[in-house]
């Protein structure tokens, strides 16, 4: 349970400052600054998802075993969005590449009714790929109430998809 509520905990320090980032309007070396705790805790959120998603189908034992190797993983995609910090696309491949996986158990686990709140989780994460998708692809926008680009609705569908996430945790959580 501690790795998800980590999990949260840097989610929601991660969308802090993009609020800050994306919300305010601050010279650009200020943004830059906003950008690298963003994107480390954006990093380690998702190498910590994968440690869920290995504890949720395999246990503690594997999930122990991976987690040094994950919070590696995310100390080398930090590295590299310094690197690369003019492009989204690293960010892109890092968390395509674990919401896929995290697609392929929690729908293991749905099908296989092993594990209750997966159909949760798998909407959660389908969502995930989808909003990633449409950002991906900076063409698609629309107007309600006020116009969103595909940034503004990659936020939307995500925030939906978060909704999903924390149902199916909450299920498989109170189920044991």
């Amino acid at each position: 349970m501690q790795v998800w509520v980590a999990v949260l905990i840097l989610l929601t320090i991660a969308a802090a400052l993009g609020a800050i980032a994306h919300g305010l309007k601050l010279p650009a070396k200020t943004t830059d600054r906003i950008w690298q705790p963003l994107n480390l805790a954006l990093g380690l959120a998702i190498a910590l998802f994968v440690v869920g998603v290995v504890y949720d189908k395999w246990g503690i034992g594997l999930s122990c075993l991976i987690l040094p190797v994950m919070i590696g993983l995310a100390c080398l995609f930090f590295i590299l969005t310094r690197l690369y910090s003019k492009t989204f696309l690293v960010f892109i491949i890092y968390q395509s590449v674990a919401m896929l996986f995290a697609l392929g158990v929690y729908g293991w686990l749905a099908l296989s009714e092993q594990r209750p709140g997966a159909l949760w989780l798998v909407s959660g994460v389908s969502l995930t790929i989808l909003a990633a998708t449409i950002q991906a692809t900076k063409t698609v926008s629309l107007t309600f109430i006020w116009p969103f680009d595909h940034n503004g609705i990659y936020h939307l569908i995500q925030m939906v998809g978060m909704i999903c996430l924390v149902l199916g945790l909450r299920t498989s959580l109170l189920a044991g």
